[in-house]
């Protein structure tokens, strides 16, 4: 079992970083939103370590200097509830919480239909990267969520070990006078 805590760990260690992502990405968008955001966009690019010649940073520059400042802050106002969303199930799952693989099921399932739409209209490797990863995390926490409830089903019907009197009092009075 331990090892399976450590996936759900990684898995919400992965929606942290994606929040700190998610957060950037709304801090730049939101303080560019009247100006031009190649220069900024470039530095950050640089920073991660992205080749900013790269066809696909250029194309993602150029349509973000195209729209309009209420369009890039409704991106921002995007980016901010996805970031929330990620925030809350990399919480649930790195504090082990049930709750937090229910949610992490329900959020990532409930947006695979608009990535497998994506993917059929605009297919990349990334949105294809994408689906699967999503998928094997929706798939391995529904696993894990229903062997732990059939765990706990079948100790239900196990009867309470019973405890005489006698005994309570036997190791009360042994933990008070220092005997294990």
């Amino acid at each position: 079992m331990e090892q399976s805590a450590t996936i759900v760990r990684l898995i919400g260690a992965f929606k942290m970083v994606k929040t700190l992502v998610l957060s950037g990405a709304a801090v730049v968008l939101i303080d560019a939103r009247h100006a031009d955001v190649t220069p900024e966009a470039i530095r950050i690019v640089e920073h991660l370590g992205i080749d900013p010649g790269s066809h696909v940073v250029r194309h993602a520059i150029g349509r973000f200097n195209g729209m309009s400042a209420h369009k890039v802050e409704l991106f921002a106002a995007a980016c901010i509830v996805y970031a929330v969303l990620f925030a809350t199930e990399g919480t649930g799952l790195l504090l082990k919480k049930h709750w937090g693989e229910y949610f992490t099921v329900f959020v990532t399932g409930s947006f695979m239909p608009f990535e497998i739409y994506e993917l059929a209209h605009h297919a990349t490797a990334m949105r294809a990267a994408a689906l699967v990863v999503n998928a094997l995390v929706v798939v391995y926490l529904v696993v894990r969520i229903h062997a732990r409830k059939h765990h706990h089903e079948a100790h239900v019907d196990e009867p309470a070990p019973t405890i005489s009197p006698g005994h309570v009092k036997r190791r009360s009075f042994n933990v008070l006078v220092g005997r294990s």
